[in-house]
Formats: structure tokens, C-alpha cells, sequence
């Protein structure tokens, strides 16, 4: 695009303009067309540009849209009194723009500008004799859009601006507050002053940004000049709040002891940012509303007159006046009003983003407290964190003098004269915590404020050793970082080169922090994520490379360089390393005893230890607490639970979910009655309330077997039980032992379930303890599983006995058979699965046929009876028998010569598939090798087919869309999902019958070993082999703790960051899979399901071609 097209009348006005222009200016353009060289002028003049021409001319100054510049620039033209104007100074326009962060925002803004600007020629005309003026509008449009849209709804703001950065000095409070008053004192309405103070604000925001961006003031002027301006607003919204609330209730006053009477008086603290005048250019202001003469009330002026003039004052009349409140209602509808004028947005915006949370008792803590409640909360409830928020607390607007007075009050309370043992073990705790809670947040490298070496560990280093040492070194309490550091390296709590490179650290921190922000007003803290978006980024902070890519790694080396000081000197100077249950935790667990205690003071203790719901916890710690006492020694059960708790707490703390733990240790406990045994063993043998700690808190499922029988606990406390690994023969003697005294079907399967139970919650402990690998675990669930199901049809055998003939169980041996697909097929079972399986028999004589299969339904409906029926404890197994012939339409027992006709003519490719990992559980020897025979005939084929793989990519398609679901629910299935257990299970097993006819060793049930296999034959790749292997035993491995965590077996989880960051501590616990945190595992588990996903998809393709 060149010249505007002009329609109508003024067509003949541009041509003359054209025309008008010298036959030299035709001539130039010809020649330097030729010569393919262009002026800036020429983007307005030239008659004929093509779009090449111009994207290649504003490439050059940094337009990554030349389109839309050009749009923008013919915009700014479309007055042909302004193009000729506007051509006069578009060089410097466009130098200006390549010199702003982002020219194509530059361009934009200013043409948004222009068009809004009244007498647009002599704008025009100013900035083109006034270059300066030029380029630090360009700049300021090109790097903030939040400061250019102020500029485009005020341009009248754009002299006064100039005229405002010719002056280095640093607006006061004081200046601003006079500022302020003259802006409001002009509306007696007190929203139309309310809207004054807004435009103010809005107009000082433009002028501090502007400083900023042109290097006028640094980072200290930047943030000193935020917080005066917040200052004097907080300052004249109290008035106008507390004017309208005077006009409606009366004023505030009280009686001293003397009967005088005072003006009752209310006060803004500025807490974090604000209270150290380091606000940002989009911080939320901390506030705590005090006030004074909590037992008076509201008084009308007329009311205060008729005292003055020596009349009975109403309040000693009635004890309250007429029409009045309460001080504390009073105080409380100002702070409302406060907050709400304060973060209410209107026509003029809002002024901040109001948080009380530091007030006493947090949010559930009044809107405002009087300075009494305050010294009797922090004198009782007062924890560290709080020590460590009113270092910066700062009088702000109200009155100075009781916000002094407060300040005052409470410095004993933050910087003590000395330092026993107790506040030491207070100041650790306090590490400890915010350690744990930024170890969760240092992988994420870009957060500027809580990442790690970010602005964060800068400030508490320094409360930290102001909350030490200040009480000894007044001069140590300052409320700025900055200043904090110097007065650090005064007294050498620094060397020189830490508090240099900390100092440096916290200004280009800060710094970095404005040029997020002031984009576009948001609170961010976190680095762009693309590119472009950071090098803009890195432009606003100045540095500038000779390409993109030197920028980036410029900024990038830079940002490394600072996070990384302030790390290694966070680490060193204020990690403070734990051995064993401390002095203050012992008493701390003493306090739990107490009945008296608080629920602040219980929540306090209980924080410290890693539980979400606070209130539940202390209900639990409540119930252990007044748990029915022994009668003969009520006194020693006491003694027996505080000397318990700390080390039960610290276990919880190191847990997968310590809510869920200490629930179930409560309920646990309460199972047993008499707990005296209990504690005394937990308190001699660390080992074991680990032990029982780490079961209840990683499963449901196991948690919930230990609390419905709580004598499996004899398993957690006989480490030989633990540690001996139980052979296939040793379950089979040890289940005949237990049934050797039963005597009837009942007792049998009563046996048979506490025989699964007992032997389920052994692997499962050990699984959770980290005492078997993943495919120990598999092979040992279905070794349980498949002497289970032995001995249940031994059961079945022998009930049905009384109504067949004494000798069927012998006979059904030989003529039965049952074959195990699925993970039971191949040797690889989960917690919760279900038993695949088909079951047969075989007569000699086909007019037996009828009678045979009656009997054998029979026994199928009495081992589904044993296994399935829930009998009040749960099932022993669940039975699937929908992969027989005909699904649930066929028979429940298939008859041998019946299912050779129906591999002969109707079985589908689903079923081959699925018969790869075939196994006999159960059965006689001649029928078992006849059903070998024939099913490996159907399977492995001398030709695989690609219609067969088609089809079985299209059931693959249809389980991921029908079951998973994952994108409709939000989670991850494991096994149906995208990359999920049945891409590796389906890939090996159509790899097993393309080749399995070829190669007899590959006709093995269990995926892993015949993913070997194939990979010794050279038949998937090395990169296949590892994806799948590695793929197969991370979600086999994160599938089993799902079932355990779930008490339904879940086999999905939730894409959120609470379930995954509980998912992520479970699966801590293992060694082969450590995954730190809910991102990391959310990272991993894409990063497994994508390599698989591609592994399937190659694999398939090239079955498919074959």
C-alpha cells in the first residue's frame, strides 16, 4: 500500500498535490527506483509502491507487520494538509520507532494519538521541530501500551508531560498530597472527587512511567514516587469516606478515665511493598485498619456543641447517642467504604487492588481492629510470619500519631532484645517453611519474584536478619530493602561483594518487575514465554544486541547471573539444616494436649506440617486427644501421645498426603480401643510408625483393609513378614493351612478372602515401602490371583460334589480348563483389576455334551459366587468373561470342539489380538495342550494382514475416544489415553502376530519379555524398544499407585495442580521414578505418552505397508 486512494472532490485536490511536487522528486523516485532505493518520505509521497517494496523498506527499522505500519502511517495521512507535514518528519518518526521496544506498537499508538489530537498540523509541526519531544513519545508508545492508552484518552496530557520530565527531582508525599487536594477540594460531591483523584492518579501513572522509560529516574526514584502517590490517595479517599460517614453517623469520640472527652482516631498501616515504599506499577496495596476508643461512640456535631456549653453530654445520659453507633461499627463501615472506593472500578478505572489478609486473624479476622484487640492478638496468637510482615508496616494515611503509637506497641514484638531458645526453633521452622514452598516453585526458572534467586529470597534474607539481630541493632530496623542492606554491611552481617551483588540483584529484579507490569497494567511476574514477546522485554530493559538472538542471550546470561548470586548466598547464609524433632516441636506437641488451645493456636502448629485442611486436622488431633483414657492411668496415655506427636507429625509432614494420614491414624486408632500398646510401640520403634505412616497416607485401599482389619498390622510391625519373598508354592501351602479346619463352604470362603486380603495388603505394603520393583509387584498379584482362583474352584468342586457324584472334582480337573487373558494372562496383574478369562471343558463323546456343560455352568456360577459376592468386606475378585465366543451372548463355558469351529470361521481380529496373552491358570494337561494348539494356530498366522491392523487401529481409535475421554474430562486416562498402556500393549502384541509364526519364541504372554524378544530379533528399534520398555513400566508403575491412592481404583487422574502435586509427592516415594513436583509430573507423563504414541504410530504404519 502507498497514497491513500481519495474519492469524490478531493481526487483533483491530491492530484494537484502531486503534481505541484517537482518533476525532481518524479525523476528521484524514478531513479532511485531503479536503483531500488527508497527514502522515508516516499511511504507517504511516492505514487506507486508495491507491498514488496514496503515491507522491505520498514523491515529494516524492526516492523514485524510492514502491513499494518503502513496502514497506520496512511491513517495518520489521510488530511493531505497532515501528509505533506507528516513527511516532513517521518524519518524521525520511524528512527524513533526502531529505537522503541516494540516499533509496530509504536506505530499503532502514535497513529491512535494523532487521531485524537485536536489541531493534528501543529502536533505535527512541534514534534518535527522539537525532536526530542519525537522520540521520547515514540518510545514511550513502543514500549508501554498501558501509558499510551492514558496519553489517547488525555492527549492534553502530552505538553504537560513534556514539560514534567524536564525536572530530575522526586515527587514527596507531601507534594502529592497537596496535588491531591487541590484536585479534589474543587467537587463537593465526593464521587465527583473521588473522579478528580482518579484522573490525578491516572496522570502520575503516565508520568512515572515516562521516567522511567527514559532513563529520568532509576529504580529507587521509580518506587519511592508509586508509593508517595498511593500515600497521599489513601490519604484523601479517607478523608472523603470519613467526611460522608461523620455527615451520616456522627463523629467519632470517647471518654477517658478522667470523663474528658477525645476524638476517637483511625489509621491506615501500609504492610510488604507499600509500608517500604517499593510499590509496583500493579501491586496490591496491604492494608491493616487500627483505630482507637473502642468503648465510645458517634456524636453529632449539634451534640458535641450542647457539651462544650455545659449540658449533660447523651452519652453519660444514655450510654449511647442519639443517632449514633458504636466506635467499632463506625471504624468498620470506614474501612469498608475505604476498601471499596479504594479497588472499585468506575468510568476513571480503580485506584488499587486492596489485601487485608495480614490483618490480625487474617480473613477471618474484622475489617478493622482497635489497638487493644491488636496488642492482645499479637501478645497471643502473634506467630513469626507475622514478626517478619510488621517490619515494613508503615503509618499511611489517617492518623500518624496512632499509627506511630502502633508501631511502637508492637517493635518489642518484632525485634526482641534477645534471642532464646524458642525463637530460634520459631525462626527455623520459618525457613523450613518458606524453603518448602519455594523448592515447589524453583523449577520455575522465569518467576521473577518467586523463583528461585527472585526477589522473594532477597527480602526474606534480609527480614530474617533483621528479625535477629534488630532488636540489638536498632538502626537495623528499616523497612526498605535497600536501605536494610546497607545497614546489613554496616554491621558485617555482609561482605562487601554479597550485599554488592545482592544489591545489584534486587534493583534489576525490580526493575525487570516495572517492564512486565507496566505492558499493560496486569501483576505479572513471570518472563514472556515466546520470543519475541521477551526480547521486547529485554528492550525495555535497555539491553540491545545486534540481533535478536545476542539480545536474548544477553538478558538471558544477565537474569542468570543474578537469580544464581542470590541463591548461592540465600543457601549459605540462612539454610539452617534439621536432625530429629526439635526442642519447640516437643512443646508445640505438648500445646496439642492442652484443651484450652485455640483453634488459631492448633492451626499454627499444624500449618507447619504440611495439611490443607487446618480445621479437619485439629478435629483429628482433638479426637486422639480425648480419646476415652485408661481408667488406672489416665495421666500416662497423655504422657504416651505428647511424647508421640512430634515424631507422628514430622512423619506426616514427609508424607504423600498428610490429611489423609492422620485421618486414618485417628480412625485407626480408634479401632483398636485400648491404645496404650499402640503409642508405646510407635514411641519405641520409629521404624514401624513410619512405616504405618507412609501406608495410610499413599493408599486408600491399603488404609482402608488396616482400619477394617486392624491385625494385619502384625505385618508392618514383623519386618521378616516384609522382607521374606513368598513363592507360588508358599502361597499354595500357607492357603491349605488356613482352610485345613474349615468344614463348610462358608468357612471356606471366609478362609479364602482373609487368606487375599492378608497376602493383597503384604504387597501392597511393600510396594508402598519400596521394597519390590514394578514388575515384582505384577507377577506377585497374579500369582495371588491365580491361587486364589485354584483354590476357589477347589471350593467349588467340593460343594458341588453333594449333588453331582463324589468323584467331579477329579473329573472336572481333566476336562476343565481356564485360560487368563489380560494382565492375569500375562503374569502382570494391578491392585483392583478384574480376571479375564474363558473357561472350557471337553468330552469324549459329543452326546455328553449337554449334561457336561450343565455341570460345568454350575461350577462357573459357584466360583463366580466365592470370587464376586460381596460378603460386607468386599469382593474377593471380580470375574470378566466378556472376551468367551459371542461375548455376553455365548455360552458361560465353551465346549472344546464348539470354540475349534468358531476360530475356524467367526473370530475377529480383536480376539486374536487379545488371545496373544493367553494363559492357563487352571486345568488338565491333555485339554490344556489341545486349546494351545489351536488358539497359537489362529493367532500366529503366516500373514498378518493390513485390513487386520486397520481394524484394530480403528478399535484402538474407538477406545481412546469412547473411554478415555481425556479431552472432554480434563484428565489422563492411563491405560485408554493417548500414549497410554494399550498403544504399548496393542503394538507388541501385532508385532507378536506378524512374526510369531516365524519366530515360535516370540508366543509369550507378558508385554515386557516380548518386547525383548523382539528386540533381540531385530524387529523394533533400539529407540521403539526403550520408549516402550521405559513407557510400560512408568504408567504400569503410576497406574498401581493410582489404585491405591483411590479407593475405587482409579486407573485416571485429574489434570489439575492439586491432584497431580499429590499424584507427584506418592510417586516421590519411589526410587525409579522421583518426580518432585505436580509440574514436573504433568511434564514427564506428556513427554512418556508422546515418545509412545509415536513409537505405536510408526510401528502401525509399518505393519500396514508389510
Amino acid at each position: 500500500m502507498s497514497v491513500v486512494p481519495i474519492a469524490g472532490e478531493d481526487l483533483h485536490l491530491t492530484q494537484t498535490v502531486l503534481t505541484q511536487r517537482s518533476q525532481e522528486t518524479t525523476s528521484d523516485w524514478k531513479r532511485t527506483s531503479d536503483q531500488k532505493i527508497m527514502r522515508p518520505e516516499d511511504l507517504l509521497l511516492a505514487p506507486e509502491l508495491t507491498p514488496e517494496q514496503i515491507d522491505q523498506f520498514l523491515s529494516q527499522y524492526g516492523f514485524k507487520d510492514p502491513q499494518a505500519a503502513d496502514r497506520n502511517l496512511q491513517l495518520m495521512a489521510e488530511d493531505l494538509s497532515i501528509r505533506e507535514t507528516l513527511a516532513r518528519i517521518i524519518g524521525q518518526l520511524l528512527k524513533g520507532a526502531q529505537a522503541s521496544p516494540d516499533p509496530d506498537a509504536a506505530f499503532n499508538n502514535f497513529e491512535r494519538l494523532l487521531s485524537v489530537v485536536t489541531h493534528q498540523a501543529n502536533f505535527l509541526g512541534f514534534l518535527g521541530d522539537t525532536p526530542e519531544a519525537l522520540e521520547a513519545l515514540t518510545l514511550l508508545c513502543g514500549t508501554s501500551p498501558f501509558s499510551s492508552e492514558i496519553l489517547v484518552r488525555n492527549p492534553e496530557y502530552f505538553y504537560w508531560l513534556l514539560d514534567q520530565l524536564g525536572s530530575t527531582w522526586t515527587k514527596s508525599r507531601d507534594s502529592y498530597l497537596q496535588e491531591a487536594r487541590q484536585a479534589s477540594s474543587r467537587f463537593l460531591d465526593p464521587a465527583q472527587a473521588l473522579h478528580a483523584l482518579a484522573r490525578l492518579k491516572r496522570r502520575e501513572m503516565l508520568r512515572i512511567a515516562a521516567r522511567d522509560i527514559l532513563k529520568i529516574s532509576d529504580v529507587i526514584g521509580t518506587v519511592t514516587e508509586l508509593s508517595n502517590l498511593a500515600d497521599a490517595i489513601l490519604q484523601l479517599v479517607y478523608e472523603i469516606c470519613f467526611a460522608r460517614l461523620v455527615d451520616r453517623f456522627g463523629a467519632p469520640q470517647f471518654q477517658d478515665e478522667h470523663g474528658k472527652y477525645h476524638a476517637a482516631r483511625f489509621t491506615i498501616l501500609g504492610m510488604g511493598k507499600l509500608g517500604g515504599r517499593e510499590l509496583n506499577y500493579s501491586s496490591d496495596i496491604d492494608l491493616i485498619y487500627v483505630f482507637d476508643g473502642e468503648q465510645g461512640a458517634t456524636v453529632s456535631s449539634e451534640t458535641v456543641e450542647r457539651g462544650q456549653k455545659g449540658r449533660t453530654h447523651p452519652i453519660a445520659e444514655t450510654g449511647f447517642p442519639l443517632g449514633g453507633i458504636s466506635n467499632p461499627d463506625f471504624f468498620k463501615k470506614l474501612a469498608q467504604s475505604i476498601t471499596h472506593e479504594l479497588s472499585n472500578v468506575t468510568e476513571e478505572g480503580y485506584f488499587y487492588r486492596v489485601d487485608l489478609r495480614l490483618r490480625p486473624e487474617g480473613s477471618a479476622g474484622s475489617v478493622a481492629s482497635s489497638l487493644s484487640a491488636c496488642k492482645n492478638y499479637y501478645a497471643t496468637w502473634g506467630e513469626t510470619f507475622e514478626r517478619l510482615a510488621l517490619i515494613k508496616a508503615r503509618p499511611v494515611a489517617g492518623s500518624a500519631e496512632l499509627g506511630q503509637e502502633f508501631c511502637e506497641a508492637f517493635n518489642p514484638f518484632v525485634y526482641r532484645k534477645f534471642l532464646d531458645f524458642a525463637a530460634l526453633e520459631e525462626i527455623q521452622e520459618i525457613k523450613t517453611r518458606i524453603n518448602s514452598k519455594l523448592g515447589s516453585k524453583q523449577k520455575q526458572a522465569s518467576h521473577v519474584k518467586l523463583g528461585t534467586g527472585g526477589i522473594r529470597e532477597i527480602e526474606f534474607f534480609v527480614q530474617a536478619l533483621q528479625l535477629i539481630y534488630g532488636g540489638c541493632h536498632p538502626d537495623l530496623q528499616e523497612r526498605s530493602t535497600v536501605k536494610a542492606l546497607g545497614k546489613l554491611l554496616e554491621h558485617h552481617f555482609l561482605s562487601t561483594n554479597e550485599h554488592h551483588e545482592l544489591r545489584q540483584a534486587y534493583l534489576f529484579l525490580r526493575d525487570l518487575e516495572h517492564k512486565l507490569q507496566m505492558v499493560f497494567h496486569f501483576q505479572t511476574h513471570e518472563l514472556p514465554t515466546t520470543p519475541d514477546e521477551l526480547y521486547k522485554c529485554a528492550r525495555r530493559l535497555g539491553i540491545q544486541g545486534n540481533s535478536m538472538s545476542e539480545t536474548l542471550d544477553q538478558f538471558s546470561r544477565t537474569y542468570q547471573k543474578h537469580t544464581t548470586q542470590v541463591s548461592r548466598i540465600f543457601q549459605n547464609l540462612i539454610a539452617l539444616k534439621r536432625d530429629g524433632a526439635s526442642a519447640g516441636q516437643l512443646r508445640e506437641a505438648s500445646l496439642a494436649l492442652n484443651k484450652n488451645l485455640t483453634e488459631n493456636e492448633a492451626f499454627a502448629i499444624l500449618s507447619k506440617h504440611g495439611f490443607e485442611d487446618l480445621k479437619t486436622a485439629f478435629h483429628q488431633i482433638v479426637l486422639l486427644r480425648d480419646a476415652p483414657s485408661f481408667a488406672h492411668s489416665p495421666s500416662k496415655m497423655r504422657n504416651l501421645l505428647a511424647n508421640l506427636l512430634p515424631p507422628l507429625l514430622l512423619a506426616l509432614q514427609s508424607s504423600a498426603d498428610p490429611d489423609a494420614g492422620l485421618a486414618y491414624f485417628e480412625k485407626f486408632a480408634s479401632t483398636l480401643g485400648e491404645r496404650e500398646s499402640l503409642y508405646t510401640l510407635l514411641n519405641e520403634s520409629s521404624q514401624v510408625l513410619k512405616r504405618l505412616i507412609r501406608v495410610l497416607s499413599s493408599s486408600h485401599f491399603l488404609a482402608d483393609f488396616l482400619c477394617r482389619r486392624p491385625e494385619f498390622f502384625d505385618s508392618l510391625i514383623r519386618e521378616d513378614s516384609l522382607e521374606r519373598r513368598k513363592k507360588l508354592s508358599d502361597l499354595r501351602d500357607q492357603l491349605r493351612l488356613s482352610r485345613r479346619d474349615t468344614t463348610t463352604f462358608e468357612a471356606s470362603q471366609s478362609s479364602l478372602r482373609s487368606f487375599q486380603q492378608i497376602e493383597l495388603f503384604r504387597i501392597g505394603t511393600k510396594d508402598i515401602l519400596g521394597q519390590l520393583t514394578r514388575s515384582q509387584v505384577g507377577k506377585q498379584l497374579a500369582e495371588l490371583a491365580e491361587v486364589c482362583l485354584n483354590a476357589a474352584f477347589d471350593i467349588a468342586c467340593q460343594k458341588l460334589e453333594a449333588q453331582f457324584e463324589p468323584q467331579f472334582s477329579e473329573w472336572a480337573k481333566d476336562h476343565f480348563a481356564i485360560l487368563a487373558l489380560g494382565k492375569l494372562g500375562g503374569s502382570d496383574l494391578s491392585y483392583n483389576s478384574d480376571l479375564d478369562l474363558i473357561c472350557f471343558y471337553s468330552v469324549d463323546d459329543a452326546r455328553e455334551s449337554t449334561e457336561t456343560q450343565h455341570r460345568f455352568v454350575r461350577l462357573i456360577e459357584c466360583l463366580d459366587e466365592i470370587l464376586s459376592v460381596s460378603r460386607g468386606e468386599g469382593s474377593i475378585y471380580k470375574i470378566d468373561l466378556r472376551l468367551r465366543p459371542e461375548g455376553k451372548k455365548g455360552e458361560l463355558v465353551v465346549a472344546l470342539h464348539r470354540y475349534q469351529e468358531y476360530l475356524e470361521s467367526r473370530v475377529e481380529d480383536w480376539e486374536r489380538l487379545a488371545l496373544v496373552r493367553h494363559r492357563f491358570v487352571l486345568g488338565g494337561r491333555k485339554i490344556r495342550a489341545r486349546l494351545k494348539k489351536l488358539i497359537e494356530g489362529v493367532v500366529y498366522r503366516p500373514e498378518l494382514g493390513s485390513s487386520a491392523v486397520r481394524d484394530i487401529l480403528r478399535l484402538r481409535q474407538r477406545m481412546e475416544v469412547e473411554l478415555a475421554k481425556e479431552a472432554e474430562d480434563q484428565r489422563f486416562h492411563v491405560k485408554a489415553g493417548s500414549g497410554g498402556l494399550l498403544d504399548i500393549e496393542f503394538a507388541t502384541q501385532l508385532l507378536q502376530m506378524k512374526h510369531g509364526c516365524q519366530h515360535p519364541k516370540l508366543r509369550v504372554s507378558n508385554t515386557l519379555l516380548a518386547l525383548k524378544k523382539l528386540q533381540h530379533l531385530q524387529l523394533i528399534t533400539e529407540p521403539q524398544f526403550r520408549t516402550l520398555c521405559q513407557g510400560y513400566e512408568f504408567l504400569r508403575f503410576l497406574e498401581n499407585r493410582l489404585r491405591l491412592a483411590s479407593p475405587y481404583g482409579a486407573a485416571s487422574f485429574s489434570r489439575g495442580p492439586k491432584t497431580l502435586g499429590k499424584l507427584a509427592r506418592l510417586l516421590n516415594h519411589r526410587v525409579e521414578h522421583r518426580v518432585a513436583s505436580a509440574q514436573d509430573l504433568e511434564h514427564t507423563y506428556l513427554r512418556m505418552t508422546q515418545n509412545i504414541r509415536s513409537a505405536f504410530q510408526e510401528i502401525v504404519t509399518n505393519l500396514s505397508r508389510a
